[in-house]
């Protein structure tokens, strides 16, 4: 598989991660972009209107387009087709990704995020220049950190200050740093 491919998926999985499409706008901020909860560690405010997420989708669009900056995948369930929330990437240097993610609040607690998290780190690690995947969680945000440990990804430190969290506070906040390499 190259990588990024349109759609990752392997047998068996319940969902699948494929390329957002402008169908998804109302889907999206009605499932997750305009909840507070759901927002509350993104380095993004809640979309007021729908408008602010129609633009999010302009710029992942332009990035598909482009081969460059942030992509994302729409979280996709299988057997109905529901939108559950996305999955993305940055391809900071030729070697290694950082990830992150993002998920509708009825639908946490099931291994979603998790499940679509091992399918991106397998068709990472499936392209032969991908060596590591990374990830950065802020350090009170628990749930994200149990899907990053339960995808097989390690604590590798606590980076003081390192961004903004604008939800929680206006001051620089200490993350976590989470990867895992190819022969881990």
């Amino acid at each position: 598989m190259s990588f990024p491919s349109d759609t990752i998926e392997s047998e068996g999985a319940r969902l699948r991660l494929r390329k957002p499409e402008i169908e998804d706008v109302f889907c999206i901020y009605e499932e997750y972009a305009q909840d507070p909860v759901v927002t509350r560690y993104m380095l993004w405010n809640p979309h007021k209107n729908v408008e602010e997420t129609h633009e999010f989708m302009g710029r992942m669009q332009t990035a598909w387009e482009s081969g460059k900056g942030h992509r994302a995948w729409v979280l996709e369930r299988l057997e109905d087709g529901a939108l559950l929330g996305m999955m993305g990437f940055h391809h900071h240097m030729a070697h290694s990704i950082e990830v992150g993610f993002v998920l509708a609040r009825k639908y946490w607690g099931k291994g979603y995020t998790t499940e679509a998290l091992r399918l991106l780190i397998d068709a990472a690690f499936s392209t032969p220049h991908i060596d590591r995947v990374h990830a950065f969680c802020d350090v009170e945000n628990k749930g994200s950190a149990r899907v990053l440990e339960k995808a097989g990804m390690t604590v590798e430190g606590t980076l003081r200050g390192y961004m903004k969290r604008p939800n929680l506070d206006p001051n620089l906040r200490d993350c976590l740093m989470y990867g895992i390499l190819r022969n881990d």
